[in-house]
Protein backbone atom coordinates (compact mmCIF):
# COMPACT_ATOMS: atom_id res chain seq x y z
CA UNK A 1 0.00 0.00 0.00
CA UNK A 2 1.44 3.64 -0.44
CA UNK A 3 -0.17 6.61 0.48
CA UNK A 4 0.67 10.57 -0.46
CA UNK A 5 0.38 13.57 1.38
CA UNK A 6 -2.88 14.16 2.73
CA UNK A 7 -3.36 10.58 3.05
CA UNK A 8 -1.21 9.43 5.16
CA UNK A 9 -2.31 11.72 8.24
CA UNK A 10 -4.96 9.72 9.58
CA UNK A 11 -2.74 6.29 9.24
CA UNK A 12 0.56 6.47 11.93
CA UNK A 13 -1.60 6.82 14.45
CA UNK A 14 -4.15 4.34 13.90
CA UNK A 15 -4.37 0.95 16.64
CA UNK A 16 -1.48 -1.37 15.45
CA UNK A 17 0.49 1.06 13.47
CA UNK A 18 3.16 3.38 13.83
CA UNK A 19 1.94 4.28 17.41
CA UNK A 20 2.04 0.57 18.15
CA UNK A 21 5.47 -0.01 16.65
CA UNK A 22 9.40 0.82 16.98
CA UNK A 23 11.72 3.39 14.59
CA UNK A 24 14.37 0.82 13.29
CA UNK A 25 15.89 3.50 10.89
CA UNK A 26 16.09 6.71 10.19
CA UNK A 27 18.04 8.19 7.01
CA UNK A 28 19.17 11.33 5.49
CA UNK A 29 20.14 11.50 2.06
CA UNK A 30 20.35 13.95 -1.11
CA UNK A 31 18.22 13.57 -3.79
CA UNK A 32 18.66 15.85 -6.44
CA UNK A 33 20.12 18.80 -4.34
CA UNK A 34 17.08 18.32 -1.85
CA UNK A 35 17.28 16.38 1.75
CA UNK A 36 15.49 13.38 1.99
CA UNK A 37 14.14 11.57 5.49
CA UNK A 38 13.31 8.36 5.41
CA UNK A 39 11.64 6.96 8.54
CA UNK A 40 11.52 3.09 8.46
CA UNK A 41 8.79 1.74 11.49
CA UNK A 42 8.29 -1.97 12.19
CA UNK A 43 5.28 -2.72 13.45
CA UNK A 44 5.27 -6.36 14.89
CA UNK A 45 1.09 -6.88 14.67
CA UNK A 46 0.30 -4.37 12.03
CA UNK A 47 -2.87 -5.34 10.67
CA UNK A 48 -1.99 -3.33 7.30
CA UNK A 49 1.78 -4.71 7.49
CA UNK A 50 4.83 -5.13 9.26
CA UNK A 51 7.02 -2.62 7.49
CA UNK A 52 6.09 1.21 7.10
CA UNK A 53 8.59 3.07 5.33
CA UNK A 54 7.50 7.14 5.78
CA UNK A 55 9.60 9.04 3.11
CA UNK A 56 9.20 12.61 3.90
CA UNK A 57 11.04 15.49 1.24
CA UNK A 58 10.66 19.53 0.17
CA UNK A 59 11.74 21.52 2.74
CA UNK A 60 12.03 18.95 5.58
CA UNK A 61 13.01 19.96 9.00
CA UNK A 62 13.10 18.28 12.07
CA UNK A 63 14.14 17.58 15.82
CA UNK A 64 14.87 13.97 16.77
CA UNK A 65 16.41 13.34 20.38
CA UNK A 66 19.14 10.43 19.93
CA UNK A 67 20.94 9.13 22.68
CA UNK A 68 23.13 5.83 22.03
CA UNK A 69 22.91 5.46 25.93
CA UNK A 70 19.29 4.38 25.54
CA UNK A 71 17.69 1.92 23.04
CA UNK A 72 14.40 3.08 21.11
CA UNK A 73 11.43 2.44 23.04
CA UNK A 74 8.02 1.06 21.36
CA UNK A 75 6.45 4.35 19.99
CA UNK A 76 3.36 4.92 22.37
CA UNK A 77 1.85 8.20 21.20
CA UNK A 78 2.18 10.24 17.64
CA UNK A 79 0.61 13.19 16.47
CA UNK A 80 -0.01 13.49 12.81
CA UNK A 81 -1.15 16.10 10.69
CA UNK A 82 -1.47 18.18 7.68
CA UNK A 83 -0.68 21.92 8.81
CA UNK A 84 -2.17 25.21 7.78
CA UNK A 85 1.15 26.62 5.74
CA UNK A 86 0.23 23.16 3.59
CA UNK A 87 3.39 20.83 5.24
CA UNK A 88 3.09 17.36 6.76
CA UNK A 89 3.65 16.81 10.59
CA UNK A 90 4.15 14.23 12.96
CA UNK A 91 5.73 14.15 16.25
CA UNK A 92 6.39 10.53 18.09
CA UNK A 93 6.53 12.08 21.00
CA UNK A 94 3.39 14.68 21.32
CA UNK A 95 2.98 16.92 24.33
CA UNK A 96 -1.10 15.99 23.47
CA UNK A 97 -1.52 13.25 21.10
CA UNK A 98 -4.92 14.66 20.37
CA UNK A 99 -3.95 18.91 19.84
CA UNK A 100 -5.03 19.15 16.30
CA UNK A 101 -1.98 21.84 15.72
CA UNK A 102 1.79 22.01 16.23
CA UNK A 103 2.52 22.58 19.52
CA UNK A 104 6.18 24.04 20.80
CA UNK A 105 6.39 21.17 23.60
CA UNK A 106 6.06 18.50 21.34
CA UNK A 107 9.20 16.28 20.73
CA UNK A 108 10.90 13.79 18.22
CA UNK A 109 9.06 16.06 15.44
CA UNK A 110 9.33 16.25 11.35
CA UNK A 111 7.98 18.31 9.31
CA UNK A 112 7.81 18.12 5.24
CA UNK A 113 5.99 19.69 1.93
CA UNK A 114 5.87 15.64 1.04
CA UNK A 115 4.95 13.08 2.46
CA UNK A 116 4.97 9.13 1.17
CA UNK A 117 3.64 6.33 3.38
CA UNK A 118 4.99 2.62 1.89
CA UNK A 119 3.02 -0.54 3.99
CA UNK A 120 4.00 -3.71 2.96
CA UNK A 121 4.71 -7.32 4.98
CA UNK A 122 8.01 -8.67 4.95
CA UNK A 123 10.96 -9.55 7.09
CA UNK A 124 13.81 -6.86 7.70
Amino acid sequence: MRLENQDVVNFPSGHNTVRDGYLVTLSVREVEWQPVVTLSFRVPQGSKGSCYDLELSGEVKFDYNFSSESTPDQIGFVKCLWTADGCFYLSLDPWMERESFVSDQDSDWFKSKSAVLTVANRDR
